[in-house]
Order: C-alpha cells, then structure tokens, then sequence
C-alpha cells in the first residue's frame, strides 16, 4: 500500500479563488503553492460508490428502527425521488374501492408522491397508496439526491452555508431537498389554485378553490362559495 503512496498534485496558478462569492474584499494574498488533499486512497469512482452504498445502509437502518412509526418515511422518500421522471401506475384507496392514477412521478415529499399527467397534477398521501408499478424502477443518476444541489449558483451556496435557516425555510425545494416537505406546506404555495378533493367517507368529488393549507386542514372556497374544512389526513387525493 505505500508503494502507491503519492504526493497530490500542485493546483495551478490559473486556477481562480472566487473567494466563495463573499461581498467583502480581503486582505491581499501571500503567493504559495496550493495543495488538492487526498481524502482516501480509492479512485473517484470506488469512493463515490462507496458513499452511495454507506447512505444506503444509513437510510435503511433510520427506517428499521422504529418500523411501527408511520411518520419515519425518510428512506422511502429519498428512494421515491430518485424515480423522479419515470412514468409510473398507482394503486390507491379511497372509500374501500380501489383507484387506479398513471402519470410521470414528478416529486417526493414527506409524505406524499406528486403525479403529473397531461394538464393535470395529483398529490397522492402515502398512506393511501397501495401499490406502484413502473416499467422502469431502477435509480437515474441524474436524479442522485447528493448530487442535486452540486452545480448550484456559488452566492446561494455561501446563504446555504452561512445562512442556513433563512435560506431553506423561503425555498419548497429546498425544505423539500433536506427535510422532505409535508403536504400541508406544499399546497400552501398553491393557494387560489382550482382543485378537485376526494375525501375519505364521500363517494363525491369535492371541487372549488384553495384558501388556505396548515398543518392540521385545508379549506376549499366552494363552487357554491361556501368554505369548507378537510382534515388533511382525510385526503385521498388532490387533482390540481
């Protein structure tokens, strides 16, 4: 293993510093020879795979070790979201009957999967799907979650960085990229939105506008204007 031991290369001087998009301007610089740092003796691709396979596992056990909690879905989630842009055939139910939605898997929340289909957008609970069948299952790369934020604009990356909390809270992506968006707070970017709402108990579609989406409800301005409540973990589906 020594035998292959070898200083990393000089990092040239054409290289630039962006100085990681900061406003401010620096005292100036004292000419030395820069230095990449190896950080294990695998190649690029050994060691990417390497924590592809770690986070895996990681994921797995998160979700193994309390199975029981219907809110511990993070492994699932982030399964979900490398699918993104694959079309898929959903099984849901509703009202003991069974529904069948077909369309592109567009989003993976929290607790939630977005389905789109020509003009229309469904927001399926998880705890009403039954089953997904896909010609296609296997993970895209261009869809890794690690790799999602990787060519960002380097002044949003410094926010990110020294920013963390103000930044992430104002963006769904974002809240979506690191904690997984609840459905509640997705809708909310939606509000004054045309929907149509099955709920669990009502052989009816309900339809009409949204006013308002908080953790517990959503509110539905009727076609015949009157405001109606829906427990959010009465939604069996939402067309918008």
């Amino acid at each position: 293993m020594k035998d292959n031991f070898s200083c990393p290369n000089e990092i040239p001087s054409t290289v630039k510093d962006d100085l990681f998009c900061t406003p401010l301007e620096c005292p100036e610089k004292i000419s030395v020879k820069r230095f990449s740092s190896p950080t294990t003796e695998l190649s690029p691709e050994e060691f990417e795979k390497q924590k592809q396979c770690i986070e895996q596992i990681n994921n797995l056990l998160s979700t193994l070790t309390n199975p029981r909690d219907p809110n511990n879905l993070s492994a699932l989630r982030l399964h979900f979201r490398m699918l993104r842009g694959i079309l898929v055939e959903i099984e849901l139910e509703c009202n003991d009957t069974k529904e069948i939605i077909k369309g592109l898997l567009k989003e993976a929340g929290r607790d939630f999967l977005q389905i789109e289909d020509i003009g229309k957008r469904y927001f399926i609970p998880y705890n009403r799907i039954c089953m997904i069948n896909s010609n296609d299952c296997s993970p895209h790369e261009n869809h890794n979650h690690n790799r999602e934020l990787k060519d960002i604009d380097k002044c949003l990356r410094r926010d990110i960085v020294l920013n963390f909390g103000k930044v992430v809270s104002a963006d769904p992506k974002l809240i979506n990229f690191f904690f997984g968006i609840p459905l509640y707070l997705q809708l909310a970017n939606l509000i004054g939105c045309k929907v149509v709402v099955k709920i669990d108990g009502e052989l009816s579609v309900l339809e009409g506008k949204l006013v308002e989406s908080i953790k517990e409800k959503i509110c539905i301005n009727t076609l015949d204007n009157t405001v109606r409540e829906i427990n959010i973990t009465e939604i069996c589906s939402i067309i918008i």
